[in-house]
């Protein structure tokens, strides 16, 4: 009985010394393979950032060589105002050039942002190397001009510059109305007015508000002008309008500006598509029907 133990014991013992030895030989070949795996991913990743470095060095080299295909010859740029008509803006471009070869014919392409239209502008000689242009432009569009050289029938061309806005945009001001109160002992409602600026402040001073006003009408005859003062909150300005009864379809409201270049700007605030005047005709309507 016990030596059939002992060989029990011998056979158990033996299975698991095998069993082991195979886990030891799996784990072994698990890890081989794993090293294996892991050097070929990491000999991928080497040679990916090789082809990165090597995309890299492509990219800066067509960068560089489509930067020396630009015709720069600029030396000096300066806008200077000529005339807004209130619809379109005249600026002068006076600029110079480092050289400007004999028989060479120059010209200033200007392209409208968002759009394939473009105008071809010729220059205007001052003396030697010093030329100028007038471009007219529109306060509501975006702009980019660049320089076009034609010589023997060879063209090149200079990099593309934005004109910024602040040259060419009167200082704009959006209003926002509000509805204020109805006080139901006068029987009035009160709207408030409100001023925020919607552009960045204009380079020249033409450009810049000199004062600024709500025009009130009803029933088309002018019945009173509020006068903003545009500094009383830095950017921000705003007036109150108190009128009886209930009926404000009677009336017309306009924001009336004066600009410092002589010029005067208009602009009615009770459009009816307009969702901020919608809202106060709502509240307008609702506390009439509720009198």
């Amino acid at each position: 009985m016990k030596k059939i133990s002992f060989i029990v014991l011998c056979v158990f013992a033996s299975a698991i010394l095998i069993t082991n030895c195979v886990l030891i030989y799996q784990n072994s070949k698990i890890q081989m393979d794993f090293a294996d795996t892991a050097q070929v991913h990491f000999s991928k990743l080497l040679s990916a950032v090789g082809a990165i470095q090597n995309l890299s060095n492509i990219i800066l080299s067509n960068q560089d060589e489509l930067s020396s295909s630009f015709d720069d010859r600029i030396s000096s740029s300066e806008f200077v105002l000529i005339d807004h008509n209130g619809e379109y803006t005249s600026l002068g471009l006076n600029f110079s050039f480092s050289k400007v070869d004999k028989d060479e014919n120059i010209s200033l392409v200007l392209h409208e942002i968002g759009s394939d239209s473009f105008q071809r502008i010729e220059l205007s000689k001052i003396y030697g190397v010093y030329y100028k242009a007038e471009l007219r432009l529109s306060p509501e569009k975006e702009y980019y001009y660049q320089f076009s050289f034609e010589k023997d029938g060879v063209v090149t061309s200079s990099r593309e510059y934005r004109i910024p806005v602040y040259y060419y945009n009167p200082y704009t001001w959006n209003v926002i109305p509000q509805f204020v109160n109805y006080d139901t002992k006068k029987q009035t409602v009160t709207i408030e007015f409100r001023l925020d600026s919607i552009s960045s402040k204009p380079y020249f001073k033409e450009f810049q508000i000199n004062s600024a006003r709500l025009v009130v009408y009803k029933n088309g005859m002018k019945l009173e002008e509020i006068p903003y003062n545009i500094n009383s909150y830095g950017n921000q300005s705003w007036v109150n309008f108190e009128f009886e009864g209930s009926n404000i379809d009677d009336y017309d409201f306009y924001l009336q500006v004066e600009y410092s270049g002589g010029f005067e700007k208009r602009q009615k605030i009770d459009e009816p598509e307009n969702p901020l005047w919608k809202e106060v005709l709502s509240h307008c309507y609702w506390f009439s029907k509720g009198r």
